[in-house]
């Protein structure tokens, strides 16, 4: 598979203050999170919600850098947090 390329910048001014844009994770052969889009724009809550295991922690720790990002990118307001 090609590897997908991502904008440096979202140039958008509406652009959400995070984006996960096709955000995957593996940990070995165990994939965790399969191409996740998510948008949170300003002032909006968000509650991630799920079983254990699911992949709750695993999305904070990559907003916060703390895990990297197999595949996609992280937008935090309009720029790449980490990208491929």
């Amino acid at each position: 598979m090609d590897k997908e390329t991502f904008p440096l910048e979202l140039p958008d001014r509406d652009a959400p203050m995070v984006r996960f844009d096709r955000v995957t994770k593996r940990y070995g052969d165990l994939t965790v999170l399969d191409a996740l889009d998510l948008d949170v724009r300003p002032n909006e809550m968000v509650a991630i919600i799920g079983p254990s295991g699911s992949g709750k922690t695993t999305v904070l720790r990559m907003l916060m850098a703390l895990e990297l990002v197999d595949d996609g990118v992280i937008y935090v307001d309009g720029t790449p947090l980490t990208h491929m």
